[in-house]
């Protein structure tokens, strides 16, 4: 029987599942057996070379040298030289056996290969308190009359409205079209749920009085006490001021509670070849003013679902691309609470809002921001050995995407996905 040897737990950053065998070898060629002990990780900050010293010491006289590759929280590779006995010499017995977690990375012959995912480590970095959520451009929720915006032709005052938006710049980015949610069955159970997001994500719901869709629809989400604070309803002035359940039931009390709610022009629809542009240019202007004039910023809340949703585009963003498994291994690491249901309605509402893309390589999908997109929050790292930033991060990991490309498939289809889609090959 070889002897037993116990093993202290020493905290270190790093590892490889696969040293657990290397160092069972090199112990077992000296008639002593492997036995870890559980252990518990630590991000101290140890030094690499002490270690490497003291683990010499505790092995003898004769060593020769091999290399380890390791991680600076994952991020940044260094090559550490150390001795690690290469003969049979008497091991101290007064001396414990250092942890495993310690000689990760470790093997006879020298490891050029070693590849370390670091996002684990960068999401133990992000510091939520003092993250911010960043509001602009504005999501805008767009209902009203028929729209075909590949066409000149005025369909309807939304239609004029839509067209007239291209004209303004990045701030039109984030008008979002209720046509655009047909099959929103596919990522809610429920139609409350999907207003409840609708609601979350958006700066405004703005909704053009001119169809017996908008009404319903204008029904619906006065009903819904979230969205209600962020509608504004645009009509024609002969409909404000006739007397019916929609002036009485839902405009004027959306009117004492903010007058800037209900917006009132001389604009007929059923007459839309007398309507002009400057009026509707008016309505654009001042749809625009008002969302200007809200918050810009917002102190993340781990418990807002809004925030929760934009997480999830920033982690995308950061990390280039993700399978939804990998979203949810990472919102679980920075403490956010989610079902399978909230990450599905999640991926499907940022899908529909052109806030992110979905990519099938083989029997998987991946997920990505496109290319030109802002920031949806400015994710606080906390400062360790040294300061990470975005740009930092998505460098080390399109790195780390491109090593791993060479022996894993789901790197390589992730590869394909970033190099293909529409975020410019950003890795």
């Amino acid at each position: 029987m070889g002897q037993n040897i116990d093993h202290e737990s020493v905290p270190i950053t790093g590892g490889h599942e696969w040293l657990n065998k290397a160092v069972s070898e090199r112990l077992k060629h000296h008639n002593l057996r492997f036995r870890p002990k559980s252990f518990t990780t630590s991000r101290s900050n140890h030094s690499i070379n002490s270690l490497f010293t003291r683990c010499a010491k505790w092995h003898g006289q004769v060593y020769s040298q091999t290399h380890l590759y390791c991680s600076h929280f994952g991020a940044i590779r260094r090559k550490f030289s150390f001795l690690i006995k290469s003969a049979g010499t008497q091991l101290d017995k007064k001396r414990k056996f250092p942890s495993y977690r310690f000689f990760k990375g470790i093997g006879h012959q020298p490891m050029t290969n070693t590849i370390i995912d670091p996002r684990g480590d960068f999401i133990e970095l992000v510091d939520l308190t003092h993250s911010k959520v960043l509001l602009e451009p504005r999501i805008m929720f767009i209902c009203g009359g028929p729209v075909d915006v590949e066409t000149g032709t005025n369909h309807s005052i939304r239609n004029m409205f839509m067209n007239l938006s291209g004209g303004i710049g990045d701030k039109a980015d984030g008008f979002v079209l209720a046509e655009n949610f047909k099959d929103w069955e596919r990522g809610y159970k429920s139609l409350s749920d999907f207003e409840n997001d609708v609601a979350y994500i958006s700066s405004l719901v703005v909704i053009f009085l001119e169809s017996e869709g908008a009404l319903t629809e204008f029904g619906l989400f006065f009903a819904n006490q979230r969205l209600r604070k962020k509608l504004v309803v645009v009509l024609h002035d002969v409909f404000h001021k006739s007397e019916s359940f929609i002036k009485f039931g839902l405009l004027n009390p959306m009117e004492r509670n903010d007058q800037e709610s209900v917006r009132v022009y001389e604009i007929d629809h059923r007459q839309i070849e007398t309507v002009s542009k400057d009026e509707v240019k008016d309505i654009l202007d001042d749809v625009i003013k008002q969302s200007d004039e809200k918050n810009k910023t917002e102190k993340f809340n781990t418990a807002d679902r809004g925030h929760q949703i934009f997480l999830i585009y920033q982690l995308l963003d950061l990390f280039l691309s993700l399978t939804k498994s990998e979203i949810s291994t990472h919102m679980s690491g920075l403490k956010i609470s989610h079902s399978r249901a909230d990450l599905d309605s999640a991926l499907y509402i940022l899908q529909k809002f052109n806030l992110i893309g979905m990519e099938k390589k083989s029997s998987q999908y991946f997920y990505y921001v496109p290319t030109g997109l802002r920031d949806r929050i400015d994710l606080h790292f906390s400062i360790r050995e040294r300061r990470y930033d975005t740009a930092t991060i998505k460098i080390a990991v399109g790195e780390f995407y491109r090593e791993a490309a060479k022996s894993d498939p789901t790197h390589k289809r992730r590869m394909k996905v970033i190099q293909s889609s529409p975020n410019g090959g950003a890795a």
